[in-house]
């Protein structure tokens, strides 16, 4: 395959700054990359349109499945924050290094291969939360938390990419169980990151209380994910509340960790643990709490699968017009 004169041509389009070639931090990825990927893509669209299928080969077959498509932009971008074992199909224009430019191409290979007019695909990861038949209402017992999750995050799932979202899940069935920050973690390279829950009080119901809540990023000013997590939980609390029509508004909140978990010396972590795997790479998070199973109105609603039909519509909406694909 012959890239030498892509190469030259996106070199000397970026002259005017450097670009590590070197395996970067997910900190130093989140902040200073991931706003730049769709400035430095455009710059080899034009010229990445004279490469043809039969040249692309297995480079750019970050997943070895056989096909280019989104998925390995998705495991590329993980590659770039060091999430992911580097490997030979990514140094897809044969420089030696790994890096921005290796993104910028393979963007350009799966563009002209789907003959797609969206040049800057949004991906979206969902979190069904827990697994099993997990967190049962103590007054509703045909309920389950996590049979609830698992049915609502594959709706959405379907809705999104009706919108033209990549969506992706954090696992592939409900009876597997993974660690909670690696889920947040899988997010790596995503635009968005929801995991997706149903609330309680305690082991008791409680009919008066009855609202859905975003739980949102910490405040940080080293990055603009927590404004992005923020306006999209305000949007997806109130589109759940007129949805399930809630005794309360619905309302975000944000949650603390009394422990350093990352190691930095200072206390700013979130409790989440889905969250701070998230974060860790850079992804705008969201736990969405869909009301409480100890609500008997709310834990009946969200048995019915139409109602979670009527959700994911709903949801998926305030998705797509928030990113512009609505």
């Amino acid at each position: 395959m012959n890239f030498k004169r892509l190469f030259l041509i996106t070199t000397s389009l970026l002259t005017y700054g450097t670009f590590s070639v070197m395996p970067i931090s997910a900190e130093m990825a989140a902040s200073n990359n991931l706003d730049k990927y769709n400035t430095y893509f455009s710059m080899v669209q034009d010229d990445a349109q004279d490469i043809e299928e039969s040249e692309v080969g297995m480079l750019g077959d970050i997943n070895y499945d056989s096909s280019i498509d989104y998925t390995d932009i998705v495991l590329m971008k993980k590659i770039i924050l060091s999430i992911e074992e580097q490997n030979l199909n990514a140094d897809v224009n044969q420089d030696g290094n790994i890096n921005i430019l290796d993104l910028n191409m393979l963007r350009s290979m799966v563009l002209k291969q789907s003959n797609s007019e969206i040049i800057d695909t949004k991906t979206i990861c969902l979190d069904a939360g827990h697994y099993g038949l997990y967190n049962r209402s103590p007054g509703v017992k045909d309920y389950y938390e996590s049979n609830m999750t698992w049915k609502l995050h594959l709706y959405l799932k379907q809705e999104l990419e009706n919108y033209g979202f990549n969506v992706i899940t954090t696992r592939e069935n409900q009876e597997t169980d993974k660690n909670l920050i690696e889920r947040g973690q899988t997010s790596a390279g995503c635009d968005l990151f929801i995991s997706i829950h149903s609330n309680a009080v305690g082991s008791y119901m409680n009919e008066s209380t009855d609202f859905p809540l975003a739980i949102v990023l910490l405040p940080d000013d080293t990055t603009n994910i927590d404004e992005i997590s923020t306006e999209v939980g305000s949007l997806l609390a109130t589109a759940v509340e007129e949805v399930m029509g809630t005794k309360q508004s619905g309302r975000t909140w944000t949650r603390l960790s009394a422990s350093d978990r990352n190691g930095d010396g200072i206390l700013n972590d979130e409790w989440y643990a889905v969250m701070f795997g998230a974060k860790s790479v850079g992804t705008p998070a969201i736990l969405m709490e869909h009301s409480f199973h100890t609500n008997t109105r709310s834990a009946n609603w969200l048995l019915d699968d139409d109602n979670l039909q009527n959700l994911a519509k709903a949801e998926a909406k305030v998705i797509a017009e928030y990113f512009g694909l609505a």
